[in-house]
């Protein structure tokens, strides 16, 4: 299903995002994927969040520069700019009324539940694939709200150790999901469609 694509620039600081907006006429909710680098399954997704009639926001999290420069761990700076992103969504016209969701991966997953726990009022749930998301701090991860699905990547055990330890300081809803990459889309898109109401 193709929508019209809505090209977004977002001001953090003294830099410029890059974003795409696709909305479909009758959408009910948004999901913000954080991009932090070019991966199919994010196509994969977004495809399937159009298919259940939900507009997406796809947002470069880093500059062309830091994508082959950056950190991998670089959480705080990752989650400044995710909170920007979603104060933006909370105060444009074609997305302020929208249940919002955030999907992020790899060095940006813990980045991500860390904005989720600053704008909990706003995030109604969290997907994350990869990434160790216990690097979010106690603080952010006692203080989530928004449902949390974690995907590990199936090649390491590292971030399913993470996620157990992040999982003692969580009182929101949390789950994990030890699934195939081609499974990713339907089964994040079915945790957006059940929280996103």
């Amino acid at each position: 299903m193709n929508y019209p694509v809505r090209t977004i620039s977002l001001p953090v600081g003294p830099l410029r995002l890059h974003a795409r907006l696709s909305r479909p006429e009758n959408a009910r909710a948004l999901v913000m994927l954080a991009h932090t680098g070019a991966d199919p399954v994010d196509q994969s997704l977004a495809v399937a969040l159009a298919g259940r009639e939900m507009a997406v926001m796809a947002v470069d999290m880093l500059t062309p520069q830091e994508t082959r420069f950056h950190s991998d761990d670089d959480t705080a700076r990752l989650a400044q700019r995710m909170v920007a992103a979603l104060d933006f969504i909370r105060r444009d016209g074609d997305t302020e009324d929208l249940a919002v969701g955030l999907f992020a991966r790899d060095h940006g997953s813990a980045a991500a539940i860390r904005a989720a726990a600053q704008r909990d009022a706003q995030v109604g749930a969290v997907v994350v694939r990869g990434g160790l998301i216990d690097h979010a701090g106690i603080q952010y991860l006692e203080a989530l709200m928004a449902p949390l699905l974690v995907i590990p990547m199936a090649e390491t055990a590292l971030e399913e150790i993470a996620a157990q330890r992040a999982f003692a300081h969580l009182s929101a809803v949390h789950e994990i999901a030890r699934i195939d990459t081609q499974d990713l889309a339907f089964r994040a898109g079915a945790w957006f469609a059940h929280w996103l109401r």
